[in-house]
């Protein structure tokens, strides 16, 4: 009898850490997932300003050759 509720009490242990790593596990995924998504965004502002303010400089430049040849 004694031996039966030791194991049932190893068992709920177990099944408690379990949760609780199951619960480490879905905190650590979402907070990674979160962090990795803000990077992307503010990653993906900055290329597009790059890109931006690249293709400005290259209108500008083509806008200055198409005056050249109008005058």
């Amino acid at each position: 009898m004694r031996k039966h509720y030791f194991v049932k009490k190893i068992i709920a242990y177990m099944l408690t850490l379990f949760l609780l790593l199951l619960t480490l596990l879905i905190i650590y995924t979402v907070s990674s997932y979160e962090i990795i998504a803000e990077e992307l965004r503010r990653d993906a502002s900055n290329y597009l300003q790059i890109v931006g303010n690249e293709m400005k400089g290259s209108i500008s430049r083509m806008d200055g050759v198409l005056q050249d040849l109008l005058l």
